[in-house]
């Protein structure tokens, strides 16, 4: 059987596949970090764009261990 990847996420699909809580979600789109579309009263994120943002996080620096 094949399998369907979906072109877009709802917003609870987009919190499920990035681990963000609704808060944090929501103050990424204000600041314009996450394009959401409309269709009525859905709210959408397009696949590609849910990986710009992804890829687009910093990456978290090597931790050196502490001399003693």
């Amino acid at each position: 059987m094949t399998q369907i990847t979906p072109i877009c996420f709802t917003v609870n699909e987009f919190l499920s596949w990035s681990r963000i809580s609704r808060a944090t979600f929501y103050r990424e789109v204000a600041a314009g970090n996450i394009v959401v579309r409309k269709l009525g009263k859905r709210s959408l994120i397009d696949r590609e764009e849910a990986e710009r943002w992804f890829n687009a996080l910093p990456e978290r620096s090597p931790v050196t261990p502490a001399a003693t």
